[in-house]
């Protein structure tokens, strides 16, 4: 809900729908705001990840080489979503108009929801993933569970949502994305939703190395 909900009010506002706005739309606010309010209650709540002790929080190889191959896709994922969301604002840069030109048309849509959506990744998607790079490396770094949960679900949300509509059949044809592309198409945007998942699965699988130093006493 806190990915789709912007996207959905935000393109209704700015896009062709805009003149067909009416004041029941402003009912969607509570949906805006519980969700909000629950997720700073809930990141506000301490986690219970028992205290790590001597060289409980070492990686094992296997571990390590999951990392790095973790922060490669997070990396990538980074510069993807500089791409489109550049390209989305419409940029007139020649790399940025190429790539929204012959794989992702769909940025270029009137309805503006795409707009909205590459925008989100831009500003916090962004800043997450690097976060995320950052607490791989770095041990002790407790918050990346529960970012890691919200940029999944963020990322299946907003990923299928945004490939099924540069898919479909409604949509017109010069904005779906071009046969010709569909395999860059389809490698970026399972990347950009597959990469959270994977992210989240190793938080969650093996947690130790995020949990805080227990405080030694003399």
């Amino acid at each position: 809900i806190i990915n789709s909900m912007p996207v959905l009010l935000g393109g209704a506002l700015i896009g062709m729908y805009s003149e067909k706005v009416k004041p029941s739309f402003f009912l969607n606010t509570p949906y805006v705001l519980c969700p909000l309010l629950y997720a700073f209650r809930l990141w506000k709540s301490s986690r219970s990840l028992p205290p790590a002790k001597g060289d409980s929080r070492q990686k094992s190889t296997v571990l390590s080489m999951i990392d790095i191959v973790l922060c490669l896709g997070l990396g990538l994922c980074v510069c993807i979503n500089f791409l489109r969301g550049f390209a989305g604002l419409g940029s007139n840069s020649h790399y940025f108009r190429l790539y929204a030109n012959e794989v992702e048309p769909y940025l270029f849509s009137p309805t503006k929801f795409s707009t909205v959506q590459v925008l989100l990744n831009l500003f916090y998607q962004v800043p997450a993933g690097v976060a995320a790079v950052y607490a791989l490396r770095v041990a002790g770094c407790t918050w990346l569970i529960d970012l890691s949960c919200v940029m999944a679900g963020a990322a299946i949300q907003g990923q299928l949502s945004y490939m099924v509509s540069s898919l479909h059949y409604l949509t017109p044809e010069e904005f779906r994305a071009p046969d010709a592309s569909l395999a860059i198409f389809w490698s970026v945007n399972l990347l950009l939703l597959l990469v959270p998942h994977a992210l989240l699965a190793r938080c969650l699988l093996a947690p130790r190395f995020f949990a805080k130093t227990a405080n030694r006493t003399e």
